[in-house]
C-alpha cells in the first residue's frame, strides 16, 4: 500500500483528485513548490495515518475544510505560500500531535480559533501574512511547554500584550509586528529567559 507520496518541486498543475482521501495508509504527503489549483479536498480528512502534510508554494484558493481535524495524527501541517481564503477552521483544535502549524502568506481571515489551545505539542505557530482579525488571545498558548516560535506579523490584529507572556516559557521567538497592538511591553516579557527574538515594530504601542 502507498506510504509516502512526493512529487513535490515540479511543475505540476490542475486541481487536487478528491480521490488522494483514498490513500488510507498515507503517512507523509508533499506536494509542496508544484502549480495546484483550486481547492484542499475535504477527503483528506480520511487519511488517519497521515503524518507529514507539506503543500506550500502552491496556488490553492479555498478555505480550509474543516475535515482536517480529523489528521489526529498529523505532526508538520504545511500550507504557506499559497491563496487560502476563509477562517481557520475550529476543528484544526483536534491535531493533538501536530507540532509544526504553518500557514503564513495566505488571505486568511476572521480570529484566531480558541481551540487550537487544544495543540499542546506545537513548537512553532506560523500565521504571519493573512487577513486575521480580533484580539491576539496569547493566554491560549499558556501551558504549552514545547512552543518555541509564536509569529502573527502583518496581520490586522489588536488588543494589548498582557502579563500573560510569561506563561510563554519555551519560546525562542514572538514575531507580532504590523498589527494594531496597543499599551505598552509588558513586565512579564523580561520573565523569558530562552526568548531571543521579540519583534513588535509597526504597532500603536506607547
Amino acid at each position: 500500500s502507498l506510504l509516502s507520496l512526493g512529487p513535490n518541486t515540479n511543475f505540476l498543475n490542475g486541481t487536487l483528485a478528491p480521490t488522494l482521501g483514498e490513500a488510507s495508509d498515507l503517512t507523509t504527503l508533499y506536494l509542496f513548490d508544484n502549480y495546484f489549483t483550486g481547492e484542499f479536498p475535504s477527503q483528506m480528512g480520511q487519511l488517519g495515518h497521515l503524518e507529514t502534510c507539506l503543500v506550500y508554494y502552491n496556488f490553492l484558493s479555498s478555505s480550509l475544510p474543516s475535515e482536517l481535524g480529523q489528521l489526529t495524527m498529523l505532526v508538520q501541517f504545511g500550507m504557506e505560500n499559497n491563496l487560502l481564503t476563509g477562517q481557520i477552521p475550529s476543528e484544526l483544535g483536534n491535531m493533538s500531535k501536530v507540532q509544526q502549524f504553518v500557514l503564513h502568506s495566505n488571505s486568511l481571515s476572521g480570529t484566531i480559533p480558541s481551540e487550537l489551545s487544544r495543540l499542546q505539542e506545537l513548537s512553532a505557530i506560523e500565521l504571519s501574512g493573512n487577513s486575521l482579525t480580533g484580539d491576539f488571545p496569547v493566554e491560549m498558548f499558556w501551558n504549552n511547554t514545547h512552543l518555541l516560535y509564536l509569529l502573527v506579523n502583518d496581520n490586522y490584529l489588536q488588543g494589548n500584550l498582557s502579563e500573560a507572556v510569561s506563561g510563554l516559557l519555551s519560546c525562542l521567538a514572538l514575531e507580532f509586528s504590523g498589527n494594531y497592538i496597543t499599551g505598552s511591553i509588558p513586565d512579564a516579557l523580561y520573565q523569558l529567559s530562552l526568548l531571543n527574538e521579540f519583534i513588535m515594530s509597526e504597532n500603536l504601542m506607547s
